[in-house]
Order: C-alpha cells, then sequence, then structure tokens
C-alpha cells in the first residue's frame, strides 16, 4: 500500500515511547509490544492495551493483525484487505497526556501531537496540511479526543483523518488513511470508534500480556 507507507513514513514517523512519559517521573517504561505498554511505577506495574475488535462480514469476523515495535508504534494491517471492506489502513503511536490535555485541541494542536517526533525538535516542523473538515469530537472507549482531516495534495482525492485522545495517564494518536473523500473518511472513523476497546491492568500479572 504504497500510499500509506509514504503517509506514515512522512507523518507519523520514528518516535520514542520513553518520550511520551517524561511528565511522569516516578514511572519508567518497561516494555512495548503491538498497541500497548508496560510502565513500572515503583510499588506497582501498570499496563495499558488497545484492542480493536472483529471486522463483521454476515456471521463471520476478521481479525486485523497488531503490529507493534520497541518505541511505540503500532498499526492494526488487515490480513486479507477485502476481507475488512477495504477499510482505512490504521496506525498509531502514544504521545503525552500532559502535553495533550493542556493544548487547546485545535487543529494545530492535533497536528502538533501527531508530529511529536525529538527527532525533528532541531529543525523548523513541516507546514500542516490543508485541514479538509472541521475538527470533531471521537471517544474511544470512555477516553476522549478530537480529531480532523489532512488532505494530502500531491495525490488525488487521498486523505487521513488524524485523532488524538488521552485521559489523565495516557495519550494516544492514530492515522486513519484512504482514497475518500474527507466527509466520507470522517464518516467511516466515526464509525469505527466503538469497535476499540482499552485494557488496563496493574499488578505483576500484567507481564502476562507481554510474553
Amino acid at each position: 500500500m504504497k500510499f500509506a507507507a509514504a503517509v506514515v513514513a512522512g507523518l507519523i514517523s520514528a518516535f520514542a515511547l520513553s518520550d511520551a512519559f517524561a511528565q511522569e517521573p516516578s514511572c519508567q517504561f518497561v516494555r512495548a509490544l503491538g498497541a500497548g505498554f508496560v510502565e513500572d511505577c515503583g510499588k506497582q506495574l501498570n499496563a495499558f492495551r488497545l484492542i480493536l475488535l472483529e471486522t463483521k462480514l454476515g456471521s463471520t469476523g476478521v481479525r486485523r493483525e497488531v503490529l507493534g515495535d520497541m518505541h511505540g508504534r503500532f498499526s492494526f494491517p488487515c490480513p486479507i484487505e477485502p476481507m475488512c471492506g477495504y477499510e482505512p489502513f490504521i496506525s498509531g503511536f502514544f504521545v503525552s497526556a500532559e502535553q495533550w490535555n493542556k493544548s487547546p485541541k485545535d487543529e494545530q494542536a492535533i497536528y502538533q501531537a501527531v508530529r511529536s517526533n525529538p527527532l525533528m525538535r532541531g529543525g523548523p516542523p513541516p507546514q500542516m496540511p490543508p485541514a479538509a473538515c472541521p475538527v470533531f469530537d471521537v471517544v474511544i472507549d470512555g477516553m476522549r479526543g478530537r480529531g480532523v482531516c489532512l488532505g494530502v495534495t500531491d495525490v488525488k482525492n487521498a486523505n487521513i483523518v488524524v485523532v488524538v485522545a488521552a485521559d489523565d495517564r495516557v495519550g494516544l494518536a492514530m492515522s486513519f488513511q484512504k482514497y475518500r473523500s474527507a466527509g466520507e473518511l470522517r464518516d467511516e472513523v466515526l464509525e469505527m470508534m466503538p469497535r476499540f476497546k482499552i485494557e488496563r491492568a496493574t499488578g505483576d500479572s500484567v507481564l502476562e500480556w507481554f510474553r
């Protein structure tokens, strides 16, 4: 998927997961796997995992794969794209909940959260792509956030919906990419939101998730 690969490389590039928790000196990052992580907060371990429920096609369900790396980047690729109904390509990473919650949560704040790449802080940030729809509210299993459509000027009929959400401890940014009009893609993303679920756990048992 050339369009998806190009956008991921240009918009959501390398990100150090530990940087997302720089405002939490009492907790230290332990490990990331898939769309989740474990952190050590001294007297207890905390774990967070984002899950995307199956795509429903008639009486059968198609479970997307979950891929991630040690930097906290994750994606939910479909094993066989037609079986997912040609849904958007989904990718994301963890961001600072404190920085997002202090922001105005407007177009620029969303874009800055997505561009929170420590490797790029030495130079001027790239210009924000044109917003192709107004900022809208989203809810990811109780975690409130906002989203915006970003047009891709050099690719015909290509759009991205970027969503940033956080609670008081965890923040995440996700992108949804597809060859669709901005309005159609936004509506499709909003329809998908109830399929995202969040699991949280504390204690040594959380390490079972990451074995």
